[in-house]
């Protein structure tokens, strides 16, 4: 995969680490969004790059739960369903429940 989705991601990830409304943070999301839609060619890569969020992989993109919330509406990519299920039901620090109810209702309310 090319660098550059990676490199957008760290740098919308640094761009909003201080932000303190959601809503301002949604256009740097909307770069992520942007890039996405006009690379369709990378888009194996760039669900595998999100999905791996979860759980810091090695190759995931640093992408906050608040950024695939933005996303998902949009893009409803079954990967990234199955690792945020996977996340919900993995037994460890539920800090992000709601946050991990919300994405998947996302996927519901298709």
């Amino acid at each position: 995969m090319p660098d550059a989705f990676h490199k957008l991601c760290e740098e919308v990830a640094r761009d909003t680490k201080f932000l303190h409304m959601v809503s301002d943070c949604h256009p740097h999301y909307q770069r992520v969004l942007d890039y996405i839609v006009a690379h369709p060619e990378e888009r194996d890569e760039m669900a595998t790059a999100l999905s791996g969020s979860f759980y810091g992989r090695p190759g995931a993109a640093a992408a906050s739960i608040y950024l695939l919330l933005f996303l998902m509406p949009s893009l409803r990519w079954p990967e990234v369903r199955v690792a945020a299920e996977a996340r919900y039901n993995d037994g460890g620090n539920h800090f992000h429940d709601s946050d991990l109810r919300e994405l998947l209702e996302i996927y519901n309310a298709a």
